[in-house]
């Protein structure tokens, strides 16, 4: 199985307060754009494509959010941990009122299918 997660992020927040809020939400460490946890290993992009009208496209406007997070497993950590620390991540992100989708072999098994499902989130 391919454990790599993108997950694209809107919200009106500069990089570094993303950054921040990310390694708050997760307990990690943050090493330039990067954040490290227990459980995930995530890189921050801004988004050069980024479109303030285009981004509310209801089927692909998600490639136009400001930021897109590169997620892969901390090291040791099964499955079942990586799904459910990425699904808490991603609930954290909406509870903000940001908009999360991820993309993924498993959106399936994700709350609100990756953020698929309803897309207020």
């Amino acid at each position: 199985m391919n454990w790599y997660v993108k997950v694209y992020v809107d919200c009106d927040k500069d990089l570094s307060q993303v950054i921040d809020q990310i390694a708050r939400i997760t307990s990690g460490s943050v090493r330039m754009r990067s954040v490290s946890s227990k459980q995930l290993e995530i890189y921050i992009v801004a988004i050069g494509d980024f479109n303030e009208s285009c981004r509310s496209q209801p089927d692909d406007g998600f490639l136009y959010y400001r930021f897109y997070l590169d997620i892969e497993p901390a090291s040791a950590i099964a499955r079942d941990q990586f799904v459910v620390s990425l699904g808490n991540l991603l609930e954290a992100l909406w509870s903000f009122g940001w908009k999360a989708i991820a993309a993924c072999d498993f959106e399936e098994e994700l709350p609100r299918s990756g953020g698929y499902l309803g897309r207020e989130g």
